[in-house]
């Protein structure tokens, strides 16, 4: 039997990572701040954020709420239920409203 002998082994250095035309196109077109928060340089990932350029459904109009928004008057299903209970007619009062 023979012996088994360690040998040390020197990680050879990855090339350098060459750009991709795509992302550089992307960048390109659009800007530094056309997306601001919703891409991500590092990973090169176009990331959409609720209520940001890339999505269609926006924010619940109450401050604070977290929901999507639905309808022209952009009110999630609670506060839209909320709303139409409180048989206001004006919006923009009820929203100011506590």
């Amino acid at each position: 039997m023979t012996p088994v002998r360690a040998v040390a082994l020197k990680p050879r250095p990855f090339p350098p990572r060459q750009a991709d035309w795509r992302a550089e196109r992307l960048l390109g077109l659009m800007g530094d701040d056309w997306l601001a928060g919703e891409w991500d340089p590092e990973s090169q990932l176009v990331l959409p954020a609720p209520g940001g350029r890339l999505t269609r459904v926006l924010r619940c109009s109450v401050p604070g709420c977290e929901n999507d928004g639905y309808t022209s008057t952009r009110l999630c299903t609670r506060h839209r239920h909320e709303f139409d209970a409180s048989e206001s007619q004006d919006l923009e009062s009820w929203l100011a409203s506590p």
